[in-house]
């Protein structure tokens, strides 16, 4: 399956970060960079890191919108605590240099402490267990999980709006025609992705499959048919795919019967 475009952003600020610290390491610099590395301007690439990671973290978790989850508030939000827990870690490290075993060099102290904040925050000194048989995380993990979990929440209300008014009008669009006439465009659709994961193609493959098979979804109305696959086919690819292969199947299914077999 193909990288998505902000998969790839986060990836290549990371090997950028680090290439530029293994120069910086090699590499005498000069006394001006070593006195702005070691001034407050330290902590803007720190936190810059820090929301790196938060952001890639949301791209893991939308994966069909990683940039319009990232605008709004509560993706924000997150994407700044990341920030902020990097740029605390940093005025640790540069406060108890010794007790936390900082690195000595400045370029590695940025880079440790804008990946690793999340890591450090994210840990449990010991574990409750409920008498309903949940778990609950004693330490730092406990507030950020409630926070991620909430961030999550309002992100994924929002999200689901803007879904459900999407695919609820291309589905009222394509219902003209019945479902089992648009599945074998939409299994070939699955075509157009030159790098498509196995696993992914296949889950999809099944499920558009099953909206014909399964006993339980046969006498399902075919507008209620076509959301269902469109959700999937938004949850996998984003957006524009997701416009393209619809406005695709919307022409293939107006084409009277004789043009479509000419095709």
């Amino acid at each position: 399956m193909e990288t998505p475009p902000a998969d790839r952003i986060v990836v290549v600020s990371i090997l950028v970060l680090l290439v530029g610290a293994d120069l910086l390491t090699q590499f005498q610099i000069s006394h001006a960079v070593r006195t702005w590395l070691a001034a407050p301007g330290l902590y803007a690439p720190t936190g810059l890191i820090g929301a790196l990671v938060g952001f890639a973290e949301l791209v893991s978790r939308y994966r069909d919108a990683p940039w319009r989850v990232a605008k709004t508030p509560p993706g924000l939000i997150f994407i700044l605590l990341n920030a902020a827990a990097s740029a605390l870690a940093l005025y640790l490290f540069n406060t108890f240099p010794d007790q936390l075993h900082a690195p000595s060099h400045p370029v590695m102290r940025v880079i440790v402490a804008g990946t690793g904040a999340m890591v450090a925050v994210r840990t449990k000194l010991f574990t409750i267990r409920q008498p309903s048989g949940s778990d609950v995380a004693v330490g730092p993990a406990f507030i950020l999980d409630t926070m991620l979990s909430a961030v999550n929440r309002d992100v994924d209300r929002r999200r689901a709006q803007d879904r459900m008014k999407k695919v609820a009008a291309r589905a009222a669009r394509v219902a003209v025609a019945t479902y089992a006439k648009a599945y074998d465009f939409l299994i070939a659709s699955l075509g157009a992705f030159q790098n498509l994961d196995p696993d992914v193609s296949k889950k999809l493959a099944d499920d558009l499959r099953g909206l014909l098979d399964d006993q339980k979804l046969k006498d399902m109305p075919d507008e209620v048919k076509f959301l269902i696959a469109g959700y999937s086919i938004l949850t996998e690819f984003g957006d524009h795919a997701f416009d393209v292969v619809f406005t695709s199947l919307e022409i293939y299914l107006r084409l009277p019967p004789e043009a479509a077999k000419t095709r």
